[in-house]
């Protein structure tokens, strides 16, 4: 009996690990920076109208860099946990 119940707690943990992350959105975000690391990934920087709070993304293509330029507000859809370091799914230009 023990070693069903560890196999399922095995099961379950590799299960949550390889568990794709949920798909975030921020309906206004400004960008207030953009730029490039010492190792050369570009990263935007924008911060929410509604909440005030300031999002990271990192890893940014050259497209997708180009057009983060300071001012402008998207509607940013993402993946990552926090608010740092996180990977750009897609965006929409609002302003």
């Amino acid at each position: 009996m023990k070693k069903i119940i560890f196999t399922f707690l095995i099961l379950g943990s590799a299960y949550n690990f390889a568990a794709q992350k949920t798909l975030r959105t921020v309906e206004k975000c400004r960008v207030t920076s953009r730029g490039i690391t010492k190792d050369g990934k570009k990263f935007a920087n924008c911060i929410s109208l509604q909440s005030g709070k300031t999002f990271n993304f990192t890893g940014l293509v050259d497209q997708t860099y180009y057009k983060f330029s300071k001012g402008t507000i998207f509607k940013v859809y993402f993946y990552g946990s926090g608010n740092r370091n996180l990977t750009l799914e897609t965006f929409d230009y609002i302003q």
